[in-house]
Parts: structure tokens; C-alpha cells; sequence
């Protein structure tokens, strides 16, 4: 199960358990979004202040996340404080001298300006002030310090055991009382989770609780003695200053959830047993080890003494800022290789924060102990110089449950983890980088549109939770292009196989959350779209037998929502691409070429619109030039008034077979062998019955030979059409009322004709190249054919019958007949695959102006014509004068 980056879910620490069967943690008794958005944040790597560059490119993890560009998570910032309700606080109350929760608030220890305690420390007056009633996290507050104020005296005697009060700085005294809190968190975490649900909770004191109220006496015993920060903003204890609210801040909030949940300690408890540790102890390491540990990437054998130490809000991140989120955090025993005994291989406690950029979709760590000793981050990205550890330098340890992070000079850190913990960095880790990688084009795609949306909202049958069932505001839809790289004998190509629309709320929403949709895959695009008067908004339905989706998508302008259609069908194009033509069209009818038609009716009611033909940029219609062999940018759009049908005509030479019926009607037929690049689209909101015809037309012409019949308003834009679609001109477009064939009888010198009666006569050009297509009706010879003419032929004229009195003979005319059929096989010339491929007698009424058929025929066709006008306009079309028939008298010997 993918991990959800809610909130609730991910602000947890080193207890949390990835395992179903744990009480969850109640989402209030979590630490709110820390207020240190406003806060200067200092770099991790010490010495550093500028932000990291990091590099683009992204290079996947070897086991198991993959990586990518490296956020710039820490960067040094100076901020001005806020004047009123600083960081969360209440209005009035000054911060640090909260009446009630500060007792024996004249006898506080003194720093200096650089953050040095310089006099012991005492308490004389133990008893706290009268309360003061404030806001609820105010009075949890005080509540809380009312219950542990006993132990002030315990911890006093134990700081000072371990280490001289006054030697510490401010910063190590705020970086301790994170560290507490943190520990105190975790330590509450498991105890409700491992409470029954329903059952009471016994009232009795824990080492969480201890650990909590560390950080209560750090806060308002130790570091309650300095002044105010707004008086001041120019020195680097300000910083700090303003820094301890925000912990101050997370505290009122933490023992508010404590209020809320019934885990507050008891009164007056004994502390015997618990455990007042004040100061983790840590090894002291050679410099050269130390500034390893503390964010330093030089390769130099000598280091360097002049590291800055981290902002402690950074090495310990409390929540959420303005420029990160932070999911979860964990205890972690940390070791490094060293070739000293009394620190090779010592285990470090420290805490490990995952975190995210809010303009990243991949996760960094940070990895800081309770002293200024440990501080790295480990980012994505390709590493380099001067660049820290990444996700290239982790080697994952599943069975040991732990990481191994390669450092410079040839050392190794070594992270132990609990179990749980670790699987859940992991599933997390390997969550973000598989949305990462989901941004990138598979092998068999490329990117075509992007969308930057201002809501989504995505529901999906077989996966409920892959989407938020809210609508998510500020979203992307990315669109790829499914392709399949074919080679053949005449070049390469791709074969357009649908897309994938992959969905992606923003990185900027804190819950990172992805859904991939398979689009026009052997079924129609069906899609709803908002009025004009409304915000653009498109909904789109995907349906299969396994799966349904529907998915809504508000665009921030209708011609961003038009672009996005328009890239889906196909209509959209790139700068490779033009539109040659774009006619009016009066109706399309699709038809099966062989066995029961179940497309027939497929497109009716629909209000055809028109009909456009793309091209390459560079081929030229009409010239001998601009091979559109094998083109990937070849395609039919066909528009209604509720959608289109987009038909790439991807074909080799020879594939492109059309007709034209034998009558003046201004339409012409396709036929197409089984494709899976068809697209068709269908607004369900205007045609409620329309949806399973179109889905019954997609998914034949994908297994089976179809037809498709498109009808012009004009003659003249039937010739416009058909000149971008084979590039051959029209010059004559006509009813002939005689065809005849003069065949010689073998041995003897007897000519038999073939004769047709109703006959359509194009003729066409292609540069120097003019070509005849004849198109029968009732011609038992043929049904369909076309041969070239060349200005060396002799063109006569000629007088025929009542019927075709002006007539045009063809002298010696080169051709090839259409094959013959056979009433119970192909043919007899006919080759078994045309009737197994379209249909008995389908291929022979369709011709192709490539004319790689061998012209065997060299036979006198006479074409004639009812009127001399008609004949007129015919020999006008010819490469050469037609001429009078010369009659020869021989004399007889």
C-alpha cells in the first residue's frame, strides 16, 4: 500500500508503525504546522550559507527509490519578526514571561551576546504565581507545569552534574529541549497506540512524560531569562531568540493534544525510577571525522576547524515551514568506521526527519544528534562536488534494517533502525520516487501536453484511494503519447498507440498523490464540458470491464481546456505538422468490409461539421515532392458537433485505397485495414445514445476492415480534399457514358469489346504524371481502374452511338485489369490474402494511384460522351492533343 502524506499520518516519530493492526494516532495529538515559516533557516553543512545548486538530471537509486533534482532545503534567511501574534502567540502575553508558567521568574541565568550562560544558576522561589486564564494551549501549558514543577530541582542537580550550566550556549540549550520534546512525543505516541481502543488510560507518570517536561524546564527555567525578541533584530542571538518561541509555540500545542488525549502526567508524582538524563554523551572525534559528521564535502585530508554550527529549527525541524514540509521523524543509533577504539563504530542517538520542498516531489532526510555533532542531509540528485550526500550514496540494508551512507575520504556512516521505523522510510522514499519517475516518458512515449489545472477531483473503481475523493486544488495533467517503433522494408516508423494521462497534485500540496489513466486505447474518448457561461470544466469517463474512472478537470481559461481536447484527438499541431485542407462535410458512414457489419450506424445523429487533413510541414500538395510514405504526422480529422474522429495514415506504399461512386455524387470511400491509431471523441452530454455505437465502431476497425464514406457539400471541395489527401490535382471529374475495351482474340485477328455504360472519369496529375481512374457500375470486367498516360500517346477522336456520340480512343493504351473473382474462391488471378484480408471482391473496387501494378494490358479504350462539351472538357485534361482519325486507302494487289 502506497503511504498517504497526510498530516495526520506523517508528523509522527520513531514509534510509528506501518502495521495495520496499531491504534492510530488521534489526528489532534499531533505537533500543527510550526510557525518557523518564519524563521532564518541556516544551512546543514556548516561553513555554507548559500543555497545548494543542485542538478536536474535525476538518476534512479540502485535498491530501491529513485532519485532526481535536489531541493534546496536549507538556505540562510533573515526575516523581521511579525508585530502582532508572533509565531501562534496569544496577543499580550509577552513571550517567555507567560504569567503562571514561568515560576521563580526573577532568578533566571544571564547570557551574553554570544549566547553564554555567565553566572550559576539558582532557584530560591519554587512556588508559581497565580494563573493568569489564557487561550486553551495557554492553560494546557500551565496545567502541564503545575503537574511536573517537583522535578525543576532534579534536573537543576543533573544538568549541572553532566555539565556546568553557565558553559552552555543558548543554541545547545534549545537544541537540547528539541531533542526532549521529540523523545517525549515518541514516547507518547506509543503509549496511545498501544492503549485499547476504549480503554482508560492509567494516570501514571512515564519516561515520556519526564522527557517532556526536559524541555519544560529548559524553556521556562533555563531560557526564559533573556529578553524579549522584538526589542532587537540585528545580532545573531536574535535569531535564536526568536527561534525559542517557535518551540515554545510547539509545546503549548503538544501539551494541548496531551490535555485533549488524557495523557497528561499526574500530580506531584514521584520521579524515582525515571530517567533525568539531561545531556547525551557522544564520543569526541578527530577533526578530520567531526566535519564529516557535520555536513562537510571536502575532499581534503587536513580538515577544515571553521564549520558553522547548524540552526537548530534545521538540524531538528519542528513541522511544517513556508519552504518544507515534514512527514515523519525517528530515532535512529548512528556509527562510523573510524580506526580509533574509543570511536570506531560507537553507536550516536540521533533523529532522523524526512522532509519535503514544497517545490520538490522527491523527500530529503536530515540526520542530527542532540549535540553539534551530527549534521547531514541527505538529498536526491546526482551528487558532485561540494554537493553532500545523496540518494546515490545510500546502499539499503533490508535485512539488517538499516543504511549505509558512503561519505567523503572513504567513510561510512551506518544508521540503525527499528524495524517499523525503517520500512516506513522506505515505503515513503520509494512512494515519492516512483511519483518522480512517473513524470518521466517510458520508453514507448514522449511528452505532448502539459495542463496546469486549478482543481482536480478522480475517482477510480479499482482503487479508491489512489486520488483524494476531494477536489485538489492546483494539479497538473500530464499527457503521453503511446508509440510503437516499427521497421519495414521502406524505413521506420511509430505507430500511435493511444496515450496516458497522469494526474499529480502539486508539490505544494503537503499530500502527494498521483493517478495514471489509459486514454483512447481501443475505446472512445467520452467527455462532458461545462457551458460557456461556466468555469472550464472537462469530464472525462474511462470504462473497461475491470475498471471505471471518472475524472474532473477545472482548467484556469477555456483555451487552456480546448488545447487539452484538442491534444487528445489529435487536432492540435506541433511545428513538424500544417493543415493542408480543411473542408466542409456533409456526413461519414463506416462500414465493415467483411462479415456481419456491426458498425453500421455508428455515426447517426451526429451534425458532421468538417473534415481537415495534416500533414508534414514540409510536403508539398500537388507537387512530386513530399513523400508522405510511413509519416507519423499523416491524419484525417473528421468533426461533429460532439466530438471527432482523427484516422493516421500511417501507411507504406500502395495502402492508400479510396473510390468514388459512379454517379456525380461528391463523396468519396476509404478503405482501411485493421488499425489501433484510430481516435474518436463524443461529448455524452449532447448525445445521450451515442456511446456504445462509437464504441462498437473503435473497437471493430482495430480487429477488422472498415470502410469510411465521406460525403462533400461540393464537387469542388471533394477535389480540394482528395488533392491534399494523394496530392494529385483533378482536372477532369465526369460521367462517361461509354467505356470500352478492344481486346484481340488470340491467333486470329478478331477484337472483342468490353463495354461499360455508366462510368465516373477522373483525370489527374501529380507533376508530370497524368493517370485515368475509372470507377464501373455493373461491369463484369472490373469495378474499379486506373492507368497512366503520356504525351507520346495518340488521343483520337472519335464518333460513337446515340448514347455516346463523342468519344475519345486511347490507342494502344497500356493498363492492367482488376483481378477476376471466382463465385467460390479468391480469384483466378487473385491472390488468396485480398479475400482473406478484406472481404470477398472488396480490394478489386478500390484503386491506389501508386501503380505498382504491371501494366500487361496493350489494348484500344475508347471512353465516350453524351455531349461534345463533356468530350471537350475530358481532352482538355489529357498530356496531348486528341487528333482527327486519318483514313488510308490501299491499293489491292
Amino acid at each position: 500500500m502506497q503511504p498517504s502524506f497526510s498530516s495526520s499520518h506523517h508528523t509522527n516519530d520513531s514509534a510509528h508503525s506501518a502495521s495495520s493492526n496499531r491504534q492510530r494516532l488521534p489526528s489532534e495529538f499531533v505537533i500543527s504546522p510550526s510557525p518557523s515559516s518564519s524563521v532564518r533557516s541556516a544551512s546543514l553543512q556548516p561553513g555554507n550559507y548559500s543555497r545548494p545548486q543542485h542538478s536536474s538530471n535525476a538518476h534512479p537509486l540502485p535498491q530501491p527509490p529513485s532519485r532526481g533534482p535536489s531541493p534546496s532545503y536549507f538556505s540562510q534567511r533573515s526575516l523581521a519578526p511579525q508585530a502582532s501574534n508572533f509565531n501562534g502567540l496569544t496577543p499580550g502575553i509577552t513571550p517567555g514571561l507567560t504569567p503562571g508558567i514561568t515560576p521563580g521568574l526573577h532568578h533566571r541565568p544571564s547570557f551574553d551576546v554570544t549566547g553564554r550562560s555567565g553566572s550559576a544558576f539558582s532557584h530560591r522561589d519554587i512556588s508559581p504565581p497565580e494563573h493568569v486564564q489564557g487561550t486553551a494551549e495557554h492553560d494546557a501549558l500551565f496545567d502541564f507545569g503545575m503537574r511536573v514543577a517537583h522535578m525543576r530541582g532534579v534536573f537543576r542537580l543533573t544538568a549541572e552534574r553532566e555539565r556546568p550550566i553557565q558553559s552552555c550556549t543558548i543554541r545547545d540549550w534549545l537544541r537540547a529541549a528539541i531533542w526532549w520534546l521529540h523523545k517525549g512525543r515518541a514516547g507518547l505516541t506509543v503509549q496511545i497506540r498501544d492503549t485499547p481502543k476504549g480503554a482508560d488510560r492509567p494516570e501514571s507518570l512515564t519516561q515520556a512524560h519526564v522527557d517532556v517536561a526536559k524541555t519544560w524546564w529548559i524553556l521556562t527555567d533555563v531560557l526564559s531569562g533573556t529578553d524579549s525578541p522584538h526589542s532587537k533584530v540585528d545580532s545573531p542571538q536574535d535569531t535564536l531568540l526568536r527561534d525559542m518561541e517557535i518551540v515554545r509555540a510547539s509545546l503549548r500545542t503538544f501539551t494541548l493534544s496531551m490535555s485533549r488525549n488524557n495523557v497528561m502526567p499526574p500530580h506531584q508524582s514521584l520521579i524515582q525510577g525515571q530517567d533525568t538524563t539531561m545531556w547525551v554523551e557522544y564520543p569526541r572525534f578527530a577533526s578530520d571525522v567531526a566535519s564529516l559528521l557535520r555536513g562537510s564535502t571536502s575532499q581534503a585530508l587536513i580538515a577544515q576547524d571553521n564549520l558553522e554550527e547548524a540552526n537548530p529549527l534545521d538540524a531538528l525541524p519542528l513541522g511544517d515551514t513556508r519552504d518544507t514540509f515534514c512527514y515523519s521523524r525517528m530515532f535512529v543509533n548512528a556509527s562510523i568506521n573510524t580506526e580509533e577504539a574509543d570511536t570506531d563504530r560507537v553507536v550516536l542517538p540521533c533523529v532522523l526527519t524526512m522532509i519535503r520542498g514544497r517545490s520538490e516531489f522527491q523527500t530529503s532526510v536530515v540526520i542530527s544528534s542532540q549535540a553539534d555533532l551530527v549534521n547531514l542531509a541527505i538529498r536526491p540528485g546526482d551528487g558532485g562536488y561540494n554537493k553532500g550526500p545523496t540518494w546515490h550514496d545510500v546502499s539499503w540494508k533490508s535485512k539488517e534494517h538499516g543504511l549505509y551512507i558512503r561519505l567523503p575520504r572513504g567513510f561510512t556512516l551506518n544508521l540503525a533502525f527499528a524495524e517499523p521505523d525503517f520500512r516506513s522510510l522506505w515505503s515513503m522514499v520509494d512512494y515519492t520516487n516512483k511519483i518522480y519517475g512517473s513524470m518521466k516518458p517510458e520508453a514507448d512515449e514522449r511528452l505532448v501536453h502539459e495542463a496546469h489545472l486549478a482543481e482536480l477531483a478522480h475517482t477510480d473503481s479499482t482503487n479508491p484511494s489512489a486520488f483524494s475523493k476531494d477536489k485538489v486544488r492546483s494539479c497538473t495533467a500530464f499527457v503521453f503519447e503511446k508509440r510503437v517503433h516499427v521497421r519495414t522494408g521502406l524505413g521506420e516508423t511509430n505507430l500511435h498507440r493511444g496515450y496516458r494521462l497522469l494526474l499529480m497534485a502539486n508539490p505544494v500540496n503537503k499530500s502527494l498523490t498521483m493517478a495514471g489513466i489509459p486514454l483512447c486505447r481501443n475505446s472512445p474518448l467520452l467527455y462532458e464540458m461545462s457551458p460557456g457561461n461556466e468555469p472550464p470544466v472537462m469530464h472525462l469517463h474511462t470504462q473497461d470491464t475491470k475498471r471505471q474512472c471518472r475524472t474532473t478537470l477545472m482548467f484556469k481559461s477555456g483555451r487552456e481546456r480546448q488545447d487539452f481536447y484538442e491534444t487528445l484527438q489529435g487536432i492540435s499541431t506541433d511545428q513538424d505538422e500544417q493543415v493542408v485542407a480543411r473542408v466542409g462535410l456533409r456526413s461519414m458512414v463506416a462500414e465493415s468490409s467483411m462479415g456481419q457489419d456491426t458498425v453500421a450506424g455508428a455515426f447517426q445523429g451526429l451534425a458532421w461539421k468538417d473534415v481537415r487533413v495534416v500533414t508534414d510541414a514540409n510536403a508539398a500538395v500537388g507537387q512530386d515532392q513530399g513523400d508522405m510514405t510511413l509519416s507519423e504526422h499523416f491524419r484525417l480529422i473528421a468533426v461533429h458537433d460532439s466530438g471527432a474522429v482523427t484516422d493516421r495514415l500511417n501507411l507504406g506504399p500502395g495502402e492508400l485505397l479510396l473510390r468514388l461512386p459512379a454517379s456525380n455524387t461528391p463523396s468519396l470511400t476509404l478503405l482501411r485495414a485493421p488499425q489501433e491509431d484510430l481516435t474518436a471523441s463524443l461529448d455524452i452530454s449532447k448525445v445521450q445514445h451515442g456511446r456504445e455505437g462509437m464504441k462498437r465502431f473503435v473497437q471493430t476497425a482495430s480487429i477488422t476492415p472498415t470502410t469510411r464514406t465521406l460525403t462533400f457539400p461540393s464537387v469542388e471541395e471533394l477535389h480540394t480534399f482528395q488533392r491534399a489527401l494523394t496530392r494529385y490535382t483533378v482536372k477532369f471529374d465526369g460521367m462517361a457514358t461509354l467505356f470500352a475495351i478492344s481486346r484481340r482474340r488470340m491467333v486470329v485477328p478478331i477484337y472483342k469489346k468490353w463495354e461499360a455504360t455508366k462510368v465516373r472519369i477522373q483525370i489527374l496529375t501529380l507533376g508530370h504524371v497524368t493517370k485515368i481512374a475509372a470507377f464501373f457500375e455493373d461491369f463484369s470486367h472490373a469495378d474499379a481502374m486506373v492507368f497512366q498516360i503520356k504525351a507520346a500517346d495518340t488521343f483520337e477522336k472519335a464518333k460513337g452511338d446515340k448514347q455516346a456520340k463523342y468519344c475519345v480512343k486511347f490507342v494502344d493504351a497500356k493498363f492492367s485489369l482488376p483481378k477476376k473473382e471466382k463465385e467460390n474462391e479468391g480469384g483466378e488471378d487473385e491472390a488468396p490474402s485480398d479475400s482473406q484480408t478484406w472481404g470477398k471482391g472488396v480490394r478489386r473496387k478500390y484503386i491506389n494511384l501508386e501503380g505498382f501494378e504491371y501494366a500487361g494490358e496493350h489494348d484500344d479504350i475508347t471512353i465516350g460522351f453524351e455531349t461534345e462539351e463533356a468530350r471537350d472538357g475530358f481532352s482538355e485534361g489529357l498530356p496531348a492533343a486528341t487528333t482527327n482519325k486519318v483514313f488510308q486507302l490501299r491499293r489491292k494487289i
